[in-house]
């Protein structure tokens, strides 16, 4: 859901998203400096609402979340939320289709288990924790949570709900929004994109 939400936003002509998707500044790239590596990837966005996509940021710690408020206090935040078994499903796939000559098919159980129960990847599925250490930090009214049933089948009325919540207009050309393609066309990375 985060390369559609990424792609959707990009075509929006009030938006700006650097070329890269997901940044990690916040995560990996802590430690350099925010004027002269982060900033400048906003550059290009002047005058326009301004933001990144970096899934991996819901696990981080409370205290790099407080430094995020404290330098950015007005920033608005979306999360999509997904079954948690079908992202862990989606995630062991990945997994093995990154194995070469691997196939999930192939695996024991105790492989995908093991797959299942890595720690990382549970993390990822943990919501409620993530949610508990965002909206420690930063009000309601600044975190929009999604579902990602919401991109199989109603994409626009998410969009619009998105586009609204980022005070940019919701009235838009969808011809231009590829709100309805599959945008990562990986079978291992995705399911196909059903709609009402």
């Amino acid at each position: 859901g985060t390369t559609w939400l990424y792609e959707n936003l990009r075509a929006h002509p009030e938006i700006f998203m650097p070329e890269r998707k997901e940044l990690r500044y916040f995560e990996k790239n802590f430690y350099k400096s925010l004027g002269f590596y982060y900033a400048p990837k906003f550059k290009e966005g002047v005058g326009k609402t301004k933001g990144e996509i970096t899934p991996s940021y819901g696990k981080m710690p409370v205290e790099r979340i407080r430094f995020i408020r404290e330098i950015m206090p007005d920033v608005k935040l979306i999360l999509i939320l997904r079954n948690p078994i079908y992202r862990m499903w989606a995630a062991t796939r990945r997994a093995f289709a990154k194995i070469p000559g691997k196939r999930l098919e192939d695996a024991a159980d105790s492989e995908v288990m093991a797959s299942f129960n890595f720690a990382p990847r549970k993390e990822n599925t943990d919501f409620l924790t993530i949610l508990d250490r965002w909206s420690a930090v930063f009000p309601k009214n600044q975190l929009l949570v999604g579902f990602f049933e919401e991109v199989l089948y109603e994409p626009q009325k998410l969009l619009k709900k998105t586009f609204s919540f980022l005070d940019v207009s919701p009235k838009v050309d969808w011809k231009s929004f590829p709100f309805r393609q599959v945008i990562n066309k990986n079978p291992a990375y995705s399911i196909p994109l059903k709609y009402k």
